[in-house]
């Protein structure tokens, strides 16, 4: 399983097709707690490029989550994703399922 972290979400970032997809708002504790085991096992994979959002999200979850990989990845069906959306000073986490 890999944890990916995302500010964009796409439809071409599916590995296969069809899917179904569900999208959930998820609490940001959890989101927290999720990306620092993610990143200290080393199962997380950061694509957000934004220094700014990545500082945000370290301050809000008190780590310092690592720098975005600067490359396109395709979503596996037992890929656990997180996608962070910035609303003005705000920011709102939703849970992605993937299912084929």
């Amino acid at each position: 399983m890999r944890l990916v972290l995302l500010d964009k979400f796409g439809l071409d970032m599916f590995e296969s097709y069809p899917v179904n997809v569900t999208i959930d708002k998820v609490d940001v504790d959890e989101v927290c707690i999720t990306l620092e085991n993610g990143q200290e096992f080393g199962y997380l994979v950061n694509i957000i490029n934004d220094e700014k959002l990545v500082m945000g999200i370290s301050g809000l979850c008190g780590f310092e989550l690592m720098k975005g990989v600067n490359k396109e990845e395709k979503l596996k069906e037992d890929d656990k994703v997180y996608v962070v959306q910035k609303n003005e000073e705000n920011l709102t986490f939703y849970e992605v399922w993937v299912n084929s």
